[in-house]
């Protein structure tokens, strides 16, 4: 058994990006946008922000009431793309049904897109085109690599393909090189196959 310290992991990465942000010539601006009060979200989107600040970019906060429109959301985003310094954009899913998320995620600059939930960024991920990717993703890998295990000897088994984390974890293992197997809800003996690669 390996025992992960993720929280060391996250401290070394944010500390090497405090490193990086003190020499440049600007304070960076990191952007949460928020629709709605729910109070998971705003939790979530109140660590991010004490986060970013912690290593040296500016947050801003953007909350907008329940009732916003397309039109409006995507024309505040629009002109959070030209806020100066602006670095990253996230908006805060999931959206509230009355909104349409492939629209307002879109209006996102792709150079702010930190996300890659855009359709440039996504598209370019899938491509194994150099892009911003998908972050969860990237720390899984991250994470597994810095184990130092040659993973070209391993069974690797993902599992699920949501879209923020099995589905771009399957694509990047694949464009590394890396076999492994994708366990789905739908997929029939999932205990079984588990113990097969686990012997294997």
């Amino acid at each position: 058994m390996i025992l992960i310290d993720g929280k060391k992991i996250s401290e070394e990465i944010l500390g090497e990006v405090k490193k990086e942000i003190e020499t440049l010539p600007f304070q960076p601006v990191f952007c949460d946008v928020l629709v709605g009060h729910d109070f998971a979200s705003e939790k979530y989107v109140k660590m991010k922000a004490q986060v970013a600040e912690r290593i040296g970019m500016k947050f801003q906060n953007a909350s907008f009431p329940e009732s916003i429109t397309n039109k409006e959301l995507v024309q505040e985003i629009e002109e959070l793309n030209k806020v100066e310094n602006m670095c990253g954009i996230i908006v805060q899913l999931p959206l509230p049904s009355s909104l349409d998320t492939r629209i307002v995620l879109d209006a996102i600059n792709p150079s702010f897109d930190v996300d890659a939930l855009g359709n440039e960024n996504s598209r370019k991920f899938y491509a194994g085109e150099k892009s911003l990717g998908l972050p969860t993703a990237l720390a899984c890998m991250y994470i597994l690599e810095s184990l130092r295990l040659d993973l070209n000897n391993l069974n690797i088994v993902v599992l699920g393909q949501g879209e923020l984390v099995g589905k771009p974890v399957s694509a990047l293992l694949t464009q590394k090189g890396y076999k492994h197997v994708t366990l789905r809800s739908k997929t029939e003996n999932k205990d079984d196959i588990l113990k097969k690669e686990q012997s294997s």
